[in-house]
């Protein structure tokens, strides 16, 4: 709303700009007629509406244009007077104008003095002086005129002083207050004098503020005179409270001033205003500072004085506020009372003196609490016994409550005194549940002022089931995060965890305080014990989705920040991913009958994106075993979208899960391969398969119509799975499905890939009858190749059997060899390899006729 009327009156101001310009052009032109003044009275008034709308809407913005327009219109004004034949009327015009424009500057002076813009309210002023002069030349000669410029003199000197006083500038408030002594005060309106007293009260009350009584007594004095030397029947009803203020405060200052001079005249002044105003409280403590500045044992003066408050004031609470030496007569009868051994009456007495001291404003501050704590010492010294429940409670609400406003004002050091006095032996009958809020508010002043040692030992003295409350853990975690304590951290956010009253606020708030004060390492500790706990969380307290996301993007942030991180970082990222897939597929799969499904599509979607995005980026800087983990919750991830969501979404999805399972095909075969445990090995060779059966399944989920780009890589990646494929075959000795890969790979445009696969064959255990037709549909393999690995063979089969013949059975196994029983039989093997190898090749069978040949000369059939 204040914006939209900033904007109507930016619009006014500009219409207003653009007709005093057409009312220029006219004027300028001699297009004078009626029309062109009415329109002239009109944007008078406009443009007074618009001064006390910025005024009000307290805008210190410039608006362009509008000084330009305002100075070509004083100087046609000027012209178009120079111009006038009739000399008289000019003269009385422009005297008119003049007086017109210096109330005007006095206005806008006082608006911008209000508003505190002194350096517009000068500006003003400037022009205001010029007026000053101008009326001073002209008016001189007629009563009248006169009269009127003693008046607006008096009101532009009072505002200069006040302009003055707001810079601090006292010598220039000085000078322009002697300026206004030297008028004809008899032309002078009460208005002017009351507008000038409120000035010099003004000055003499701030300097009162500041202590400086001196020259605060001149100024209030000055006020006092002016008003003095008026008919008080013809002041305003203000200007009677202004009288009223002046000579109360001017009095105030006489008696902190304390010269025997100055005492004298605060009574003189007091005898004034206590008849004019006798029933005032503030009459009477001013007489209560008089006798306390002159006769500070003068009680019989003092129970007249509080007599008389009495037989005039309203009895109610209002009046003990204003009775600051109650609480010291009370102290004194409380005394008293002590000696007489009046258990039922010391108690009345203290809650009453306790009530005085947290109602009066000034309590709080000052020696009142040190008072309050020597009484409560003597009070422990003297009796016997704590006070009664009822009594402790009603201490116990009234100190809570002081403590509480200076908590407010962020007062922390006294706060925890007055806690502290709350836990005063006197008051041992609190209970332990008030004992330990107490305290707790004892530990925040100590955590908020940073002792928290003083907090520390405040909880030790707490009982076990105040240690044991929720809000008490967290003031311990906060400590330990403020003192890098990590145990006492994590014992306390245990102790929240396992606490009967299963309030894991407290735990939220553990959260929250870690992240507000930067540590990233306790914030992610916090939220896996939310985590941990979120079964038995009621489903409104917590958003499951909200709290796994900020944990990974924290575990993520940290992992990024050390390059890599601990272990148990990556491992912790992997089981957050785990844990969200579990829960967002307990949500998809049971919906609950009040609530929408909290794992929505969008969470999904966040999900699957962000492991995507740190599967691909985890396959170059973190372990496979991890890329393959977090690649496979993004697949999981996938796998729980609507089967009704749009056909973009659907297609990008399956796009998104081809390239996983090729991902994890070849992470998989690549954690085998240095896998040395033979089952784990197989394990996850067949897990390889399982991710290339799926890879396969999703392609032909594609619809037509995808880029040729995407058809290539899609080629690519068969070619490269029917090498994974076939090698995982192998290992697992799935020898029936090698025919069927081969064949496949017949139809690759890499002739490679074929090649690839007898290299593995030849390598592998397969029998013949495996081996023979595979390499015979190789009809493309290199001679040279083929040539290689018959000779490789045959060499192999060598070095085998030359390891049997050179070691006796029993040093088979040794540092440097390692021939196992069933190893014995390789050179066989071997040499059947070569044979079959050399099959293939197109010499003529030369190579076999050399290898049969050994063959059988070593006997090996």
């Amino acid at each position: 709303m204040a914006q939209n009327t900033v904007t109507a009156l930016e619009r006014r101001i500009k219409a207003s700009i653009e007709t005093a310009a057409t009312i220029y052009r006219d004027l300028n032109t001699g297009a004078i007629s009626p029309a062109v003044n009415d329109r002239i009275e009109a944007l008078i008034k406009v443009l007074e509406k618009c001064c006390s709308a910025r005024e009000n809407l307290k805008i210190t913005s410039e608006y362009e244009g509008l000084d330009d327009i305002g100075v070509k219109l004083w100087n046609l004004a000027i012209n178009l007077m120079k111009d006038s034949n009739e000399h008289y009327d000019d003269d009385r015009i422009a005297i008119n104008d003049t007086i017109r424009l210096f109330k005007v500057a006095l206005s806008g002076g006082k608006a911008c003095a209000n508003q505190n813009q002194l350096s517009w309210a000068l500006k003003i002023m400037e022009k205001a002086a010029q007026y000053q002069q101008e009326l001073g030349q002209e008016e001189a000669q007629s009563v009248e005129g006169k009269t009127i410029l003693q008046q607006l003199s008096g009101e532009y000197f009072t505002l200069r002083m006040r302009i003055a006083w707001k810079q601090s500038n006292l010598s220039t408030a000085e000078y322009m207050y002697n300026k206004i002594m030297t008028l004809d005060q008899s032309l002078l309106e009460m208005r002017t004098f009351e507008g000038l007293a409120e000035v010099l009260f003004e000055i003499g009350d701030g300097l009162f503020l500041q202590g400086i009584l001196d020259a605060a007594i001149k100024w209030l004095r000055r006020a006092f005179e002016v008003l003095s030397n008026q008919n008080i029947l013809c002041l305003s009803e203000e200007g009677s409270e202004l009288r009223f203020s002046v000579m109360h405060n001017l009095a105030k200052a006489c008696i902190l001033n304390k010269s025997p001079e100055d005492l004298q005249y605060a009574r003189n002044t007091l005898d004034v205003i206590a008849e004019d105003w006798p029933t005032r409280m503030a009459v009477h403590l001013l007489r209560l500072d008089i006798l306390a500045a002159e006769s500070p044992d003068a009680v019989e003066d003092y129970y007249n004085v509080i007599a008389k408050m009495v037989l005039v004031v309203q009895m109610s609470e209002q009046v003990f506020r204003t009775v600051p030496l109650a609480c010291k007569c009370l102290d004194e009868l409380l005394t008293k009372l002590l000696l007489l051994n009046e258990d039922n009456w010391i108690e009345q007495t203290f809650i009453t003196r306790l009530w005085m001291s947290v109602k009066v404003c000034v309590s709080i501050e000052g020696n009142t609490l040190t008072s309050l704590k020597r009484l409560i010492e003597l009070l422990g010294k003297q009796t016997s016994k704590p006070l009664s429940s009822k009594s402790t409670h009603a201490a116990q609400i009234l100190l809570w409550k002081v403590s509480e406003a200076l908590l407010s004002q962020e007062k922390y050091k006294q706060a925890s005194e007055w806690c502290e006095v709350a836990l005063h032996k006197v008051f041992n009958k609190s209970g332990d549940l008030n004992y330990a809020k107490i305290a707790r508010r004892i530990i925040h002043c100590c955590i908020q002022l940073g002792d928290y040692s003083k907090a520390i030992e405040i909880y030790n003295n707490m009982s076990e089931t105040g240690k044991q409350n929720p809000s008490t853990l967290f003031l311990m975690f906060k400590i330990a995060l403020r003192t890098s304590n990590c145990q006492l951290a994590e014992s306390s956010m245990r102790g929240i965890c396992e606490t009967p009253l299963r309030d894991y606020r407290a735990l939220y708030a553990c959260v929250l305080d870690a992240h507000a004060i930067g540590n990233e390492n306790e914030t992610l500790t916090a939220l896996k014990h939310v985590l941990r706990h979120m079964d038995n969380l009621p489903s409104e307290s917590i958003n499951k989705p909200a709290v796994l996301r900020c944990a990974i993007r924290l575990t993520v942030a940290i992992l990024e920040r050390a390059n890599g991180g601990e272990i148990s970082n990556v491992e912790s990222l992997c089981r957050l991913l785990e844990l969200a897939f579990e829960e967002a597929k307990k949500s998809r799969t049971k919906r609950n009958a009040l609530h929408d499904t909290v794992f929505t599509v969008k969470e999904l979607e966040w999900f699957a994106r962000a492991s995507y995005n740190l599967g691909l980026k985890s396959v170059e800087e973190w372990h496979p075993t991890t890329s393959n983990r977090i690649i496979c919750s993004c697949i999981k991830f996938l796998g729980l979208y609507p089967e009704d969501i749009d056909t973009i979404t659907q297609g990008t999805n399956i796009s998104k899960a081809i390239y996983c399972h090729f991902l994890c095909s070849s992470l998989e075969t690549q954690i085998a391969r240095d896998e040395d445990n033979t089952e784990v090995r197989l394990q996850h060779y067949i897990e390889a398969k399982r991710h290339i059966g799926h890879f396969r399944t999703k392609q032909l989920l594609l619809k037509e119509g995808i880029s040729q780009e995407i058809k290539w890589d899609l080629k690519d990646k068969c070619e490269e799975f029917s090498i994974t494929s076939f090698s995982a075959s192998i290992h697992l000795k799935d020898w029936d499905s090698l025919s069927t890969l081969v064949a496949e790979a017949e139809h690759c445009e890499n002739g490679r890939v074929v090649q690839y696969f007898g290299d593995m064959v030849l390598r592998s255990q397969a029998p013949d009858r495996t081996i023979m037709p595979l390499m015979k549909k190789e009809k493309q393999y290199p001679q040279d190749e083929l040539h290689w690995l018959a000779t490789t063979a045959w060499n192999r089969a060598i070095e085998f059997k030359w390891l049997v013949d050179a070691l006796k059975p029993e040093a088979y196994h040794t540092n440097k060899v390692w021939l196992s029983v069933s190893d014995q039989g390789n050179y066989k093997i071997f040499g059947e390899l070569a044979m079959n190898t050399a099959k293939l090749l197109d010499d003529g069978g030369k190579l076999l006729a050399r290898v049969q040949k050994r063959y059988l000369r070593e006997g090996w059939d």
